[in-house]
This record gives structure tokens, C-alpha cells and sequence, in this order.
């Protein structure tokens, strides 16, 4: 009986150089990725900025955004309705929050020619981002007492204030020059 041993393909068994060869490219491979992980981590970092801005946004507490809301706003604004074009409005407003909480706003809509001037007051609050205002009382315009918006903070900086309703419509607020004596209605029928 002969013995035979069984035949194993050249390439499963490595030769002693060809053992270096791929030990040197193994290497060199290795080397590359390390030279570049810390490309590749600033890479994944700015993935991870970019890709949660909510995450980022809502890093700033609602006491941050309360301190810089405090002060007095002017809005100017159209107003149409999608389902009936015959109804549209052009507002002016002011609008002026406490440091306590307090609210006191003032517009003044024109539509079809007519003037009409609404005034307000209530209280307001930030709750996880989003501006709250529960209206306590109110005269003319389109907004009664007991009403209560909550409108989400798109931006807030020392200049403007960006609010998205709930449906979908985004009003643009700019604070105030500070003169007067800081009432919402001072500025409105100007």
C-alpha cells in the first residue's frame, strides 16, 4: 500500500515570501485606515452635526430661549386662505413679553378696506421649545379670551423670531427698536 498524502493546491499553502507579501499589504492597508481615521472621524462627526440639528437645537433649554424672548416684537404679515381666495388680510402687530410671564399684544388687519385693531393680553411660557400663550383677554380681531396658541420656535436670535403655527404657517417677528415704554399697542397704529 502506498501511502499518499493528499494533494493540497499550491496557493493554500503559503510560501515563507509570499507570507511577507501579504503581511506587508496587511501593513500598508492598516497604516492607510489609521492615517485616515482621523479624517474619517471628523467625517462621522459632521455627519452627526448636520445630520440631528433637532437634537442640537433642543440642546438650548426652554430658560435660554425664555431669556431672549423677553422684550417686544413687530410682525407684518399676509394672510390667505388656500380653499377661498376672496379671504385674505394684511396685519401689523406688536407684541411684548415680560420677564413674569405676562404678554400684551396689538395689531391692526385690513381687509376689503377696512381697518380693524385688536389688543391683548395673557400669559406666556416655553415648553419644550415651542412658544405657549394662553390669551386671557382680548378686544376685536380674530382672537377671543381663553384662547390658547402653541407655535414651535423655528429661530430665535437677538434680532429675529421665527414661529411655525400649527398649520404649517411661518410668521416672522422682529424685535423692536427699544423705545417707548415697551406697551404693544404704542407701535401698532403707526
Amino acid at each position: 500500500m502506498i501511502n499518499r498524502r493528499p494533494m493540497i493546491p499550491r496557493a493554500a499553502v503559503p510560501v515563507r515570501g509570499e507570507m511577507l507579501l501579504s503581511n506587508r499589504v496587511l501593513t500598508k492597508f492598516l497604516q492607510g485606515m489609521l492615517m485616515r481615521l482621523p479624517m474619517m472621524l471628523k467625517s462621522v462627526v459632521l455627519l452627526l452635526i448636520s445630520g440631528f440639528p433637532v437634537f442640537l437645537s433642543a440642546a438650548e433649554t426652554d430658560a435660554e430661549l425664555k431669556s431672549r424672548l423677553v422684550g417686544t416684537w413687530q410682525s407684518q404679515f399676509e394672510w390667505k386662505e388656500a380653499d377661498n381666495p376672496d379671504y385674505w388680510f394684511t396685519t401689523r402687530g406688536q407684541d411684548t413679553y415680560h420677564a413674569d410671564g405676562r404678554v400684551d399684544g396689538a395689531s391692526v388687519s385690513r381687509r376689503r378696506g377696512k381697518e380693524e385693531r385688536m389688543e391683548y393680553s395673557g400669559r406666556w411660557d416655553i415648553r419644550e421649545g415651542y412658544l405657549v400663550v394662553e390669551v386671557k383677554a382680548a378686544s376685536g380681531g380674530y382672537v377671543s379670551a381663553e384662547t390658547v396658541t402653541r407655535d414651535r420656535i423655528i429661530r430665535l436670535d437677538d434680532a429675529m423670531l421665527t414661529l411655525e403655527t400649527i398649520d404649517g404657517t411661518e410668521i416672522v417677528l422682529r424685535r423692536a427698536p427699544l423705545e417707548g415704554n415697551g406697551s404693544g399697542a404704542d407701535a401698532v397704529g403707526q
